[in-house]
């Protein structure tokens, strides 16, 4: 009875070197305790008497150190472009050619960026720096904010005079509509004196008795 770990043995090899199906070799795709699957078929059937060993060595690793570090290689494809980190990229180019890229566009953006000169090619020559270098005007500056500063007090006295402004059209309102009553009610005040004095004068008259013939015979002579 085997007691494996799970999957300890993927993609190592397993060959037969006794018994049905003796030569064969495979990749080993998956493994349980005791049961092992492999990618493919037998191409001779296994009976109960067949023999195998277990190669400890990762097909896709020796592959990689045959043919050259970072090929194009797989263990189910060792001849054929179907590295997992090479399909990831494929799928990335298919992503951004579906969004309008082409190939072309792809070629002449790395050809752009190729020619920034890196930090190594630009060197640090002072002298080189202090060519492309303009000092600030650090005087016209100061200028500038001392004339902001000036602006910006300006405003704000200018929004406090139209308040106090605002403020006193509003008491002089008051004051002219306080006048226009007191006026009013002296206007109604004289009327009506006027009224009564009318009356007491006409009241007074009526009451004289006066005859202006008598009042010239009884003038000495």
């Amino acid at each position: 009875t085997k007691i494996w770990a799970a999957n300890v043995h993927k993609n190592r090899l397993v060959r037969i070197v006794s018994g049905p199906g003796v030569g064969q070799t495979f990749v080993i795709d998956s493994n349980t305790a005791n049961v092992m699957v492999i990618k493919g078929t037998w191409v001779t059937a296994l009976g109960t008497t067949s023999e195998y060993v277990i190669l400890s060595v990762n097909l896709a690793q020796v592959l990689r150190d045959v043919f050259g570090g970072g090929s194009n290689i797989s263990v189910a494809n060792p001849l054929e472009t179907h590295d997992p980190t090479i399909e990831d990229v494929e799928a990335a180019l298919t992503a951004i050619k579906g969004a309008g890229w082409t190939t072309e566009t792809l070629v002449a953006i790395k050809a752009a960026l190729d020619a920034i000169p890196t930090t190594a090619e630009r060197g640090t020559d002072n002298a080189l720096l202090a060519a492309e270098y303009t000092a600030p005007d650090n005087a016209g500056i100061a200028t500038l904010l001392t004339r902001i500063t000036a602006a910006v007090a300006l405003a704000s006295a200018l929004t406090t005079h139209e308040t106090a402004q605002a403020i006193h059209r509003t008491a002089l309102g008051t004051h002219d509509i306080d006048i226009k009553a007191i006026l009013a009610i002296i206007t109604a005040y004289v009327d009506e004196l006027e009224t009564r004095l009318s009356a007491v004068r006409a009241g007074y008259l009526d009451q004289l008795d006066f005859d202006l013939a008598e009042a010239i015979a009884a003038i000495p002579t």
